[in-house]
């Protein structure tokens, strides 16, 4: 299966750094990535730094998915920048503001970046006083899914799985499922978040599971629980 995903999660955000260069943009990384493995497993020393960076664009009309996507790829044609973009919207300041998410090693490449993408029409809030803060992130992106066991997935990325569910989940649900399904102590550590796939007539819902320890068997056993506490 392949189609548009809309990924749905949390996580700690705050403004980006970079020595040499002080942002005009509102521009926030994602300091405590996949919070939900992370947090009780030891770092690896590469995590250290922002895996994604997060850029609040200013309101205004039209598609901003569309504008994202064809700046995107104009720039990747055009430039030497090795980088992946997404359209998103974060919550910042008690708002859903839409945003721009970067995905790119050299992180000193972003104000170069931000040049580019506004070039080709993106604009971007001016940079506020912001103190780290957790954010309901929503991305939207290309995913290719293949089939890992039944009614589980694996992704594009390393590491990530996908478990279907029958039915979408709202978020204040799945805030109340994942930690009761952890405190039972029956699984390792694993990070969730939920998923959408758009198709052409349908619209499959997923449980996002990112975890580096777990076999066949401890994905099948989760689904069964995931699905237990849904009906």
């Amino acid at each position: 299966m392949e189609g548009f995903v809309c990924i749905e999660k949390q996580e700690k955000l705050s403004l980006l750094k970079l020595e040499n260069h002080k942002f005009k943009e509102l521009v926030l990384s994602d300091t405590d990535p996949y919070p939900g493995y992370y947090s009780f497993t030891p770092v690896a020393s590469e995590m250290g730094k922002p895996k994604y960076v997060f850029v609040a664009m200013k309101q205004g009309e039209g598609c901003y998915e569309d504008l994202v996507l064809r700046a995107a790829c104009k720039i990747k044609k055009e430039t030497n920048f090795k980088f992946d973009a997404n359209y998103g919207r974060i919550s910042l300041h008690n708002k859903i503001k839409p945003s721009l998410r970067i995905k790119i090693e050299d992180l000193s490449k972003i104000p170069e970046l931000l040049s580019v993408f506004k070039t080709e029409g993106l604009r971007f809030e001016s940079t506020s006083k912001t103190t780290p803060y957790v954010s309901t992130i929503k991305v939207r992106k290309f995913m290719t899914f293949s089939q890992y066991s039944k009614g589980i997935y694996s992704g594009d990325k390393e590491d990530h799985y996908y478990i279907q569910v029958p039915k979408k989940i709202e978020w204040k649900d799945f805030e109340k499922i994942i930690p009761k399904i952890k405190s039972s102590g029956t699984f390792g550590v694993f990070d969730a978040a939920l998923t959408s796939l758009y198709l052409k007539d349908e619209i499959v819902e997923f449980i996002r599971i990112f975890t580096k320890s777990f076999k066949e068997k401890d994905f099948v056993k989760l689904r069964d629980e995931i699905l237990k506490h849904i009906d």
